[in-house]
């Protein structure tokens, strides 16, 4: 599986034509790894799409799973 929060615009736009996709796609996937988006949440993307890459790469492979805040500051 190819890890995307690696790559640059370029490496994504060739994996995205790699992979059957305009190049375009690549700046579409690059944009919204960037804001943190998993496949689902891709809806630039068509359904059909979202599903065959996630089969074959991983969008966001860290997870916050719990959130702590501070009684003392700001800080989290």
């Amino acid at each position: 599986m190819t890890e995307l929060t690696g790559l640059n615009l370029e490496e994504m736009r060739a994996f995205a034509t790699e992979n059957g996709l305009p190049a375009f796609r690549g700046n579409q996937l690059c944009q919204a790894v960037v804001r943190g988006l998993d496949f689902p949440e891709m809806t630039a993307l068509g359904k059909a799409d979202r599903e065959r890459l996630a089969e074959i790469a991983v969008a966001q492979p860290v997870r916050i799973l719990e959130r702590y805040e501070s009684t003392l500051d700001d800080t989290v």
